[in-house]
């Protein structure tokens, strides 16, 4: 069997490639606010409007997305997907209006949705026992693309260069990346038979009720942790210790390296034989006391000992984590389970930026007390999964 999966290698490295192309959308226009302002006329909030639309194309799309990926197969949903990304980032620099580029941001969301419940299915297809570990490498590629981009952009800027050339760029790579893709053979889809299931005892058996939920809501707590942080950090530094915009960013930056770090590291640990939903749980405890520290001795040294924390402990690929348990619990239909996974991600997505506005408006600290908060509930639920693991699924394996 393994050399079996090792024929499956360079078609995973390929669609982990994708997600640098999805780390960027969601911050391509972020980057190029100004100019966007300046080639629809509008204000910044109309900019912010459109860059919410990637939530929505994600809201709107999900759930269809998973069923596409079991009924039709993995392969035509990554095409779908990377062609959604085509149209996004050559079309923004064609549409003349906002409201052109907000359906244009949908689309993008749309790719989002179809690339996620087409990929984390995939490579469970083609690595039963290793999907967590390689799962987790999404998270590289995202903050890889994060990492990439500003970089691509601040070369055009400082060269006076036309500001769509990082887009073009990208499109090519696309472009690239779907050719190859479709000289490859995906794994045939895994799905365990429901009578298969049914032969098991109702002890053995996996409870939507249960893990099935804990890991839906922990999905939208691990969103949530790692998208306040890195939204809330440089606003939290400067009104706390007084520092200005840049050297706030600096957090960000600590964030981002640890976060790729840890990628390698849980993979790591994984590979190893890691109890997930344990060191999950753990994750979710040091998240919570990293941040209480920051909200109790306020000072330069706490927020950096808490963007290292956060940035390895919640962004280097809980959230991954999470997705590889559900498929694990819930083996058959993985496209529509892994859908309703990033929908509820998706709801964090739309929600949060929102809900934490209203909170910082009266307090940035009681920003991070309910990130805190979320910490504990992720943690709490984790403990449940954790102890419905080792009563369903390593009873089920052992057979």
């Amino acid at each position: 069997m393994k050399d079996l999966n090792k024929n499956y290698l360079p078609l995973i490295i390929l669609l982990l490639i994708n997600y640098v192309f999805q780390g960027m959308d969601q911050i391509i226009i972020a980057q190029n606010m100004s100019t966007f302002e300046e080639f629809w006329g509008v204000e910044a909030s109309k900019v912010a409007l459109v860059i919410s639309a990637l939530g929505v194309g994600r809201i709107i799309s999900i759930n269809y997305a998973g069923y596409f990926s079991d009924k039709y197969g993995r392969k035509l949903g990554v095409y779908i997907g990377l062609t959604c990304y085509l149209i996004f980032y050559i079309g923004l620099l064609l549409v003349p209006s906002y409201m052109a580029a907000f359906v244009l941001t949908m689309i993008a969301g749309v790719g989002n949705a179809f690339l996620d419940t087409s990929t984390y299915p995939a490579i469970s297809d083609a690595y039963k026992e290793e999907s967590s570990s390689f799962n987790v490498f999404v998270k590289a590629g995202i903050s890889g693309g994060q990492f990439i981009l500003p970089l691509m952009t601040q070369f055009v800027l400082l060269r006076n260069l036309y500001f769509g050339w990082p887009f073009i760029i990208i499109a090519i790579f696309i472009v690239f990346n779907f050719i190859m893709i479709s000289k490859m053979k995906f794994p045939p889809m895994y799905i365990e038979k429901r009578n298969e299931v049914k032969k098991t005892t109702e002890k053995l058996r996996s409870k939507f009720g249960v893990e099935g939920v804990a890991l839906l809501a922990f999905s939208f707590i691990s969103a949530s942790i790692f998208n306040i942080f890195i939204i809330w950090i440089p606003t939290f530094a400067q009104q706390t210790i007084h520092i200005g915009k840049t050297q706030s960013l600096t957090f960000v930056t600590i964030y981002s390296v640890c976060s790729i770090i840890s990628v390698f590291v849980t993979s790591y640990m994984v590979k190893k034989g890691l109890n997930v939903p344990a060191y999950i749980a753990f994750c979710c405890v040091m998240i919570a006391i990293a941040q209480i520290n920051m909200l109790i001795n306020t000072s330069t040294i706490s927020i950096t000992i808490v963007s290292l924390i956060v940035g390895f402990f919640a962004a280097g690929g809980i959230w991954q984590l999470g997705v590889s348990l559900l498929l694990d619990f819930f083996p058959a239909n993985k496209g529509e389970f892994t859908g309703l996974y990033s929908l509820s991600t998706s709801i964090s997505l739309m929600i949060t930026p929102y809900l934490t506005g209203l909170i910082a408006e009266r307090s940035i600290k009681a920003v991070f007390a309910y990130n805190m908060v979320l910490g504990i509930l992720g943690a709490i639920l984790l403990i449940l999964v954790s102890y419905r693991y080792k009563k369903v699924l390593k009873p089920r394996r052992l057979k």
